[in-house]
């Protein structure tokens, strides 16, 4: 639960959302701004710009971001809080970002440094120079890791990517290909011009732009004539405002619980005293307009409508052919797969276990049988995660997947919708792991509920860090049509 929470703030905050799915590819023309667009968009920066974030309209978070001019550079500082409460416990992020960049072009990045907190996890980030490569130092709670990147790719134009927004027309588009250093790899957002129109006063939204990474819809926001953000939406979930300080700053005394306003209302009939022994569900969504869930080989879409679609769930399906990609066995500073102790963890839990499969079934049932469920730290890395032996579902999941990584088996995460409350029905985010076992391919196991196969009713909305499915909350319903339950425990023959 809270590993959504997060990235979804982070996703309002950031505008360099992950990877989201309600908008066809297309290939618009591309705009690169100028050095005097750059030069003369910072100038207009210079000075504090405050933020107020809100979930479902409950206020949970104030940003600032700042930029001034030195002699040597031009410097952009960012400080963000957010808090929210998940099933009634208090869940703070904190963060700082500074970079500084040359003021002779190409404006290249010369000092980043960055510090994200969540409740006792601490992730921070120093950047240091080597040739034409930037080194980056990831300290996650003690633990350094260093990763590199092209100097070159990191400027001003990646900071600032709209800098040439007064000349755009609509559906034009610039782009922005920055450097993730704690999942080590790029990302590439483009922004796209979507509308304009005459402002009353120079302060009145003038331009509207779509926020996109990696070829989806995520961020809308409106830019004042002189390009300042005003105001952006993530779906029907978060909204940005900009404000003054004293108004953006003042938080409510209690906050606004995740838990509570995620439900997502189902309609049907499930008996949940024999969901684990589904082995068919075929349900509609509804309210999903601009949703586009993924087919895998345990779920397909039947057919699907402006604000509908209607899936079967197939607990034992046959082989999903999509082959994994490389970010599926990658070891970096979330999943440091490549350490000692991690591979000598993952040996020792699944003991003589000989093929994938056994394997994956091995790390799964120790996940569960010496886990304690408990709402856990999203932002910790895994290898701290499978120190301390306790979590909820996104913790359960993020060990599955290092320990599979650290033996060589690509692994990913799940997000979805279970059950979660009987009567009156309603389901809630649950996370689960996939492992990719050869000619069997991706296979869904479930560390946190025990189960291995997986039921037929947790329905898949994302993978990895794609959560573009919870921006539809307040607006999503299931009706169950159809369920079929198996008369033993689930088993499927291989």
């Amino acid at each position: 639960m809270k590993r959504l929470l997060t990235t979804l703030l982070l996703l309002a905050v950031g505008l360099a959302p992950a990877k989201l799915s309600a908008r066809e590819p297309t290939k618009p023309q591309t705009v690169t701004p100028t050095d005097q667009e750059l030069v003369k968009l910072v100038q207009t920066f210079v000075g504090d710009h405050w933020y107020a974030f809100y979930f479902m309209d409950r206020k949970v978070g104030w940003q600032r971001e700042s930029w001034s001019i030195s002699k040597c550079c031009y410097c952009v500082e960012t400080e963000q809080l957010l808090s929210m409460a998940v099933m009634g416990e208090e869940n703070r992020l904190s963060s700082f970002t500074r970079s500084c960049f040359s003021k002779t072009p190409p404006f290249q990045i010369v000092t980043h440094e960055s510090r994200d907190q969540e409740n006792d996890s601490v992730i921070k980030v120093r950047m240091t120079r080597s040739d034409n490569k930037l080194e980056f130092i990831v300290d996650a709670n003690g633990q350094e890791r260093t990763v590199k990147s092209p100097a070159a790719k990191e400027n001003l134009a990646t900071a600032l990517p709209w800098a040439g927004h007064a000349r755009m027309t609509p559906g034009q588009v610039a782009m922005s290909d920055s450097f993730d250093p704690v999942q080590d790899k790029r990302r590439l957002t483009t922004v796209e011009i979507a509308e304009r129109k005459q402002p009353k006063a120079p302060q009145d939204p003038c331009t509207r732009v779509i926020i996109t990474e990696e070829g989806s819809v995520s961020l809308e926001g409106w830019l004042s004539c002189q390009g300042v953000l005003l105001q952006g939406t993530l779906g029907d979930v978060f909204k940005m405002v900009r404000q003054e300080m004293a108004q953006a700053v003042l938080m409510p005394n209690q906050p606004s619980d995740f838990y509570t306003h995620s439900m997502v209302p189902a309609t049907g009939e499930l008996d949940p005293l024999r969901i684990e022994r589904t082995t068919t569900t075929t349900m509609r969504l509804k309210g999903s307009k601009g949703l586009k869930l993924p087919a895998t080989g345990r779920q397909q879409i039947l057919e699907s409508g402006e604000d509908w679609t209607r899936i079967r769930i197939n607990a034992c399906p046959p082989a999903d052919p999509q082959a994994p990609e490389a970010e599926d066995s990658k070891c970096n500073t979330e999943f440091p797969c490549d350490t000692p102790a991690v591979k000598a963890a993952a040996l020792q839990t699944v003991g003589t276990a000989e093929n994938p499969e056994r394997k994956a079934l091995a790390i799964s049932r120790w996940i569960h049988q010496n886990f304690k469920y408990a709402l856990g730290s999203a932002s910790a890395t895994a290898d701290i995660l499978l120190q301390k032996r306790t979590g909820d579902c996104n913790e359960f999941t993020k060990v599955a997947v290092l320990l599979a990584r650290a033996l060589g088996i690509p692994a990913r995460e799940v997000s979805g919708l279970v059950m979660a409350e009987p009567n009156p029905m309603r389901f809630g985010y649950h996370a689960w792991p996939q492992f990719h076992l050869g000619p069997l391919g991706w296979v869904d196991f479930d560390p946190t509920w025990g189960q291995y196969p997986v039921d037929a009713a947790h329905i898949t909305l994302g993978f990895r860090d794609d959560v573009s499915a919870f921006v539809h909350f307040g607006s999503l319903s299931i009706e169950i049509e159809k369920v079929d339950y198996s008369d033993e425990t689930l088993t499927c023959p291989r």
